[in-house]
């Protein structure tokens, strides 16, 4: 599976997610993978599970209203522009009759066709006024669905309050750690109550959850052992301790894709992708830094002179090599100058700009030496092997901060394990 087609699609595990999660909702819908999706109602009082079929599957409803039909002319524009490119390639590596220099040609007249209409789309979007439209609805039910949390993470009386016990020891990569507390933060939604989250000895430093983030509740953060009892407990239980996301029985019906039932059609009409919408919730509301996190991202930001237009690229290296397949830099690359491309066609003065991380050193030199022409920001702490836990989780909620502000991200998928 080449980089390409990784860049527009959410994945289900590792940081990447995390990343993808919290641009979603940072920089609205231009970061999805579908809108072919079938609508089935599930038996809880608040929640549509949405079914994503495979590719090529025509069990889908068609929506009759713009924003469906402008989301599924930009995937089909999308999947064009792969065949075609995927086909090419394939043609040339069989030896066809056909010389570099018109591969190349044809390429790049494609590629120009397919940011054409991309951008016709868009103009389309601000004339109807669409994109005001969709950037106000995103931000009240963004809004409302905070409101929601903040709520149910801070009751009137804790002493009474139904509560939702997460322990943060998984042993795992962070966005497996990440995962497996908004799986618990969905499943406490969903039975309305409040989420524990016990992360003393999390591995990612000797303090807890709150070295970095800001407590997920005021007034609303212990529990009593004695009080606590295995999943999925009864309405009567007092605490229920939520097992690894692999394990609940029965299973949650509240996990992904499943979002709330009466936000359900706005949602969908708003967003490609409802359900990655939805986690993004969750995932915002525990993304909430300390002040001083807050502070050390405002004066990088300064220092690097982030501005748009950027793409972010995350090249995987150490033990992600063991894990799946090995891309070279020029494959992320390639991606990044396609983007650009079609920019140059509207402005041919761009900046290429990237925001580059890895958590291999020698990748920023090798992407210095080899784009000179390209602005490459990055952490310059990255470069430098930090035996220190607590520094080494700033330096990496840094880089997925900067890295979901993108416009345009380039990443790879595995496991984060």
């Amino acid at each position: 599976m080449r980089v390409k087609r990784m860049t527009v699609v959410v994945a289900v595990g590792g940081v990447t997610t995390v990343l993808l999660y919290l641009s979603l909702i940072m920089t609205h819908d231009d970061k999805r993978f579908s809108t072919r999706m079938g609508i089935q109602k599930a038996d809880s009082r608040d929640v549509a599970s949405i079914k994503l079929p495979c590719a090529g599957s025509h069990d889908f409803n068609v929506f009759g209203d713009s924003d469906v039909t402008r989301r599924l002319v930009e995937t089909n524009l999308r999947d064009a522009w792969f065949f075609f490119s995927d086909h090419m390639k394939d043609l040339q590596s069989r030896n066809w009759k056909m010389n570099q220099f018109d591969f190349q040609a044809v390429m790049k007249k494609g590629a120009e066709r397919i940011k054409v209409l991309q951008f016709d789309l868009w103009v389309l979007g601000q004339l109807d006024g669409e994109a005001s439209r969709k950037e106000q609805e995103a931000k009240e039910l963004s809004d409302l669905m905070q409101n929601r949390l903040h709520r149910l993470q801070n009751p009137e009386n804790c002493a009474t309050a139904k509560k939702l016990l997460c322990n943060l020891n998984r042993n795992c990569g962070f966005g497996c750690e990440i995962h497996h507390v908004i799986y618990c933060f969905m499943a406490a939604y969903g039975t309305h109550r409040t989420l524990i989250l016990k992360s003393d000895g999390w591995r990612y430093t000797s303090e807890d959850w709150r070295a970095v983030f800001l407590p997920l509740s005021n007034t609303c953060t212990t529990v009593s052992d004695k009080d606590v009892v295995k999943w999925p407990g009864n309405n009567n239980t007092q605490t229920v301790e939520f097992p690894m996301p692999e394990e609940p029985q029965p299973k949650p019906q509240h996990m992904p894709l499943a979002i709330p039932r009466d936000i359900s059609e706005r949602l969908i009409h708003l967003h490609g992708n409802p359900g990655a919408w939805w986690l993004g919730q969750f995932l915002k509301y525990m993304f909430r830094l300390q002040p001083y996190m807050q502070k050390l991202i405002k004066e990088s930001e300064k220092s690097f002179h982030y501005r748009h237009p950027i793409v972010g690229v995350h090249v995987k290296r150490t033990d992600k090599i063991n894990e799946a397949q090995y891309y070279q830099l020029e494959e992320y690359m390639e991606q990044v100058e396609e983007y650009f491309a079609g920019l140059q066609v509207f402005n041919p003065k761009v900046t290429r700009r990237i925001y580059l991380a890895s958590d291999e050193p020698r990748v920023f030199e090798e992407a210095k030496k080899k784009y000179p022409h390209y602005e490459i920001l990055y952490n310059k702490k990255s470069q430098v092997v930090i035996m220190d836990k607590l520094n080494s989780l700033r330096d990496l909620i840094m880089d997925i901060y900067f890295l979901s502000r993108a416009d345009y991200i380039v990443v790879t998928f595995s496991s984060d394990k």
